[in-house]
């Protein structure tokens, strides 16, 4: 995971060693390690930051979470029975999470209260929330990439990938385009579409029509 403020750096790393490593970089100026110490009982798998909040997990199960700002711990988060593979934030309000027990759940930063979970009944890979709050998409180790309505709350659309879907990524604008990191293998994907970055295939560019829904999302419920 990654943050800057006023031009600095912050980078935080997780390791197979249970280790979570934040590091400073300000530019023209070496790198300074901000904090160093073992959180969790087994791998770090998962990390996400945003504003003020940090939060870590893993083969474990439990998601720790941290004050960046005052380098203080808030507590740990327990609902998961798998590894977690996926952390992220929709703006500082919600956290979501996602691990190999098929589940995605939202957590409302405010209390740290669940407030829902979407299950596909499949392990998923990774998962990454739209700008608007009202979509998410996800990989599953089915090679299935799905879509959920955050305003419904279940799955709108869904595709079969040539290969695991390691890391998909919303574009950096509002449209609905995403990129999808593959497993590598000489069908992975149409080389039209891809690049080989040598083990692994990205997609250039996918785009899904989607319909316009309501500003209500899960998300703006709460």
């Amino acid at each position: 995971s990654t943050g800057d403020e006023g031009g600095d750096m912050r980078v935080v790393l997780g390791s197979y060693h249970k280790q979570v490593t934040g590091i400073e970089w300000t530019p023209g100026e070496p790198a300074a390690t901000l904090f160093a110490f073992t959180p969790h009982l087994a791998s770090v798998k998962a990390s996400a930051c945003c504003g003020k909040y940090l939060a870590t997990a893993g083969t474990d199960e439990t998601i720790k979470v941290y004050n960046m700002e005052k380098l203080i711990d808030l507590g740990e988060l327990h609902f998961h029975n798998g590894t977690i593979t996926s952390l992220g934030f929709h703006g500082t309000s919600h956290m979501f999470s996602a691990a190999e027990d098929g589940q995605i759940c939202i957590w409302r930063t405010r209390d740290w209260e669940r407030l829902t979970s979407l299950d596909a009944q499949e392990a998923v890979l990774d998962m990454s929330v739209h700008s608007s709050g009202r979509m998410l998409i996800a990989t599953y180790r089915n090679r299935v990439i799905r879509l959920w309505d955050l305003v419904k709350g279940r799955c709108s659309w869904k595709k079969n990938l040539p290969q695991r879907g390691e890391h998909v990524i919303w574009g950096c604008t509002p449209e609905t385009e995403f990129v999808v990191c593959l497993l590598y293998t000489s069908d992975a994907a149409d080389e039209e579409d891809s690049v080989d970055l040598g083990g692994r295939r990205i997609i250039k560019k996918k785009k899904i029509e989607y319909e316009e829904v309501s500003r209500n999302s899960i998300c703006g419920q709460w």
